[in-house]
């Protein structure tokens, strides 16, 4: 499977052609390692780039999250291990990203635990980053997946447990299933 990516020498490019309100969310890969040095981007960039990061309010939330996020969907678990999530990570937090997003369904679980033992490992400050995930597609069993105020909690407990983290910032219904489901769910 190939997927595109977009090379973080692009930022400014792309967050001044965004609206205010846009956050592109981005999948990093392998193939942006420095073929001279091996690393991720060259060392001279770090400092020029972080200081054009912008951020944005998350709708009403209060949240400032930036223009760009890491997506561990295509990566994690599946490419990836902790050790290369780790330089990915530091990367983008070498850059300026701060929200950083999975869901329960990216390699069975084994995404969000790559990047709850990443971020540990590399000791980062967790109110210095807003963590996101998604819930719908959570098992085979039959109140496993779905949007249920069962599934809803149960799998947020576990993603919980497998990013190894007290909360996450952002829950996301990994599935659209219309308003009269919502406004069920608040008044029950």
């Amino acid at each position: 499977m190939r997927h595109v990516t977009i090379p973080l020498h692009f930022q400014s490019t792309i967050s001044t052609s965004l609206p205010n309100t846009s956050i592109l969310s981005l999948s990093l890969s392998l193939s942006l390692f420095h073929p001279q040095s091996n690393t991720l981007f060259s060392p001279n960039t770090k400092k020029r780039r972080k200081k054009n990061m912008q951020y944005k309010n998350l709708g009403r939330s209060g949240l400032k999250v930036s223009q760009l996020s890491y997506g561990a969907w295509v990566s994690f678990g599946n490419q990836l291990d902790v050790k290369e999530a780790k330089s990915l990570l530091q990367c983008c937090r070498d850059h300026g990203v701060n929200f950083f997003d999975n869901a329960e369904v990216y390699a069975n679980g084994r995404a969000e635990e790559i990047m709850g033992q990443a971020i540990r490992e590399l000791g980062w400050k967790r109110s210095d980053i807003v963590v996101s995930t998604k819930i719908f597609w959570g098992g085979s069993g039959p109140n496993d997946k779905g949007l249920s105020r069962k599934h809803i909690l149960e799998g947020t407990k576990a993603s919980l447990k497998r990013l190894d983290m007290d909360y996450v910032d952002v829950i996301y219904c990994h599935r659209y299933v219309g308003f009269l489901f919502f406004f069920s769910f608040l008044v029950n």
